[in-house]
């Protein structure tokens, strides 16, 4: 069984515990108490201080270890990732996230506001947001949220130091004018009572404050060390954490991610920036979730949430890319594309890449509410520059592809 163990663990595949009982591809169909054997393997390894499985000095308040499995499948996800940034360089002399750097920035903004958004509102609402960063009150509540994300990016920008206090002063900014009176700290560093997140309990809140100075000294300890094992994964552990431990009432997801980009600032390093995030969970909220609880019903294998991250990284990587791409080709025929008609190529790449979509798998693609008229206008525009083409089929529904000569990087599917 050992042999069985060690393929799940160290092959080209990480599977979920889904994968590992019930998938009639991968035929494992551990029983429960299998599966409690593979857990325990897992830890005996540990216990045997084996070098693929990389424990994190971090206090956990429910499970023996908080680690992750440097096997082949993170291996080849991180190799992957690392080379497209070298060959984007070496092609672009900067890689993807530095030449879309205020967009991604300002997606991340977006992406953060409360309820859907209308995409054909985006540029309306940059504006906005503009207004509001030179001074402009706002005046509703994703505005303060827009604002106060604005004011914790020029924050992080300015590498404070990552302690006990800063994180207080981030926490305060991102919550500022959003915190009903229940959910307020009261001059506490942390909560001060228990939470829940969905089926979960948060850390007990007297262990709190042990909890998050392990990660602070975590962070010191491994932000400039060079040998680190966790150098590479480092901003997205600490992503994981905050939401583990959940130490405020609310607004726990906002600070963990805007941490995760904190880290990878001090760290000097885009490579690991985990900048795409917020946009992606927007996109597909599920994925994260499911990535979270996998790590905690798996006794804090994180391996499962930087598997989430790292392919994410390329997906979102190999999007903006393609957008690059479309955007030049459009250049050179006199054709500037609009922020919207930009959202809009962005939410095909990633759900209609192949084949053809009608306009209601667009509307769902897109998440938006507009009108089947304004949904056509827009896909018909798209057709209009070469970028979709369009057919009737035979029962007379019009039906739209992407064309091939547009997607120069193909995304890949998701490596488990």
């Amino acid at each position: 069984m050992n042999e069985k163990f060690d393929l799940m663990l160290f092959g080209p595949m990480y599977y979920d515990t889904k994968d590992l009982r019930y998938n009639n591809v991968y035929k494992f169909f551990l029983s429960n108490q299998q599966l409690i054997e593979y857990k325990q393997y897992k830890k005996q390894l540990i216990q045997n201080r084996d070098k693929k499985i990389v424990t994190v000095d971090l206090k956990s308040f429910n499970s023996d270890y908080i680690f992750f499995v440097n096997g082949q499948c993170l291996l080849n996800l991180q190799l992957t990732y690392l080379r497209m940034m070298q060959d984007d360089f070496q092609n672009f002399q900067s890689t993807v996230v530095q030449r879309n750097l205020y967009d991604i920035l300002w997606a991340r903004v977006y992406s953060e506001l409360e309820g859907s958004m209308n995409l054909e509102n985006v540029p309306t609402t940059r504006t906005r947001l503009e207004q509001i960063k030179k001074g402009s009150e706002p005046r509703d509540k994703n505005e303060i949220i827009a604002k106060n994300m604005l004011d914790a990016i020029e924050f992080i920008l300015s590498k404070p130091k990552f302690n006990k206090e800063n994180l207080y002063e981030l926490y305060s900014i991102l919550s500022h004018d959003c915190l009903e009176d229940n959910q307020k700290l009261n001059g506490n560093f942390y909560r001060n009572d228990s939470v829940y997140i969905g089926d979960y309990e948060g850390c007990s809140f007297e262990k709190i404050d042990e909890c998050m100075d392990s990660l602070f000294a975590f962070v010191g300890n491994n932000l400039n060390n060079k040998a680190s094992d966790v150098k590479e994964y480092l901003a997205h552990i600490c992503h994981y954490y905050i939401l583990y431990i959940h130490p405020y009432f609310d607004y726990n997801g906002r600070t963990a991610r805007m941490v995760s980009f904190w880290i990878s600032i001090l760290q000097d390093d885009f490579s690991t920036a985990p900048l795409f995030i917020s946009e992606a969970i927007n996109d597909d909220k599920k994925r994260y979730y499911d990535a979270l609880s996998e790590t905690r019903d798996m006794e804090n294998d994180t391996t499962y949430f930087l598997i989430y991250i790292m392919n994410t990284s390329i997906r979102y990587s190999l999007l903006y890319k393609n957008l690059n791409y479309i955007s030049d080709k459009m250049l050179k025929k006199g054709i500037t594309l609009t922020n919207y008609e930009k959202a809009y190529i962005k939410k095909i790449l990633l759900g209609a890449e192949e084949g053809y979509f009608d306009y209601k798998k667009f509307l769902a693609i897109a998440n938006i509410d507009i009108s089947k008229q304004a949904a056509f206008k827009a896909l018909n525009k798209l057709v209009e520059y070469g970028i979709l083409s369009s057919m009737i089929n035979d029962k007379k529904v019009k039906l739209f592809k992407l064309n091939n000569e547009f997607v120069k990087y193909r995304c890949v599917k998701d490596v488990k």
